[in-house]
C-alpha cells in the first residue's frame, strides 16, 4: 500500500472512530461541540500530515508503523487504548441520551480503572459498584418524581437510564 493510501486509511478510520465515539452515546448528529471537538482536533492533524507527507515521507512512513517492540510499551498501549475509548465516550453520554449520564460516565471509568492500573483480578470488585449505582439512581428517581416538577415528563422524553438503548 502507497504511503498516500495509508495516510487517507490513517486519518478517514481516526475520524470515522472519533465522530462514532462521540455521536453515538449523544444520539444525535446535533451535538455542537463534538463537530468543534473533530474540527480542532482533525484539522491541525491533516495539515501536519500533508507538511510531512510532502517534506518528510519517510518520518511519515516510520510514524505509521504502529507495531511496538518494547513489551512495556506494548502493555502501555494495551491498557491506553479501552481508558482512551472509554473517556471519548463520555460527552456524548452527557449530551443527555441518558437520564444519568454522570452515573454512566462513572461506569465506564470505574470498569476501565482496573485495567488501567493493570490489575484484571479487581474487575470484578469494581464491576460490583454497579448495583450500587442502579439502586441509588432508583431510589433517586423515586424521589425526584415525587418532589421535581417536570422531572416525570423529564423521564418521558428521556428514556434510557443508565445504558443507551439498553435501560
Amino acid at each position: 500500500m502507497s504511503l498516500r493510501s495509508k495516510l487517507v486509511v490513517r486519518l478517514s478510520l481516526g475520524l470515522i472512530i472519533g465522530a462514532a465515539l462521540l455521536f453515538i452515546p449523544a444520539g444525535s448528529w446535533k451535538f455542537w461541540q463534538g463537530w468543534a471537538f473533530l474540527g480542532v482536533t482533525f484539522i491541525p492533524s491533516i495539515l501536519a500530515y500533508l507538511y510531512f507527507y510532502k517534506h518528510d515521507p519517510q518520518l511519515m512512513e516510520r510514524r505509521l508503523q504502529s507495531k511496538e517492540k518494547v513489551s512495556e510499551q506494548k502493555l502501555l498501549l494495551g491498557l491506553a487504548k479501552p481508558f482512551f475509548l472509554a473517556i471519548f465516550l463520555l460527552p456524548g453520554f452527557d449530551y443527555r441520551l441518558v437520564r444519568h449520564p454522570l452515573y454512566s460516565g462513572s461506569q465506564v471509568i470505574w470498569l476501565a480503572t482496573p485495567l488501567a492500573l493493570g490489575s484484571y483480578i479487581a474487575w470484578p470488585a469494581f464491576a460490583l459498584l454497579i448495583p450500587f449505582y442502579v439502586f441509588r439512581l432508583l431510589n433517586e428517581e423515586k424521589v425526584l418524581r415525587q418532589e421535581l416538577p417536570g422531572y416525570s415528563e423529564y423521564c418521558r422524553r428521556t428514556r434510557f437510564r443508565l445504558v443507551p438503548f439498553v435501560w
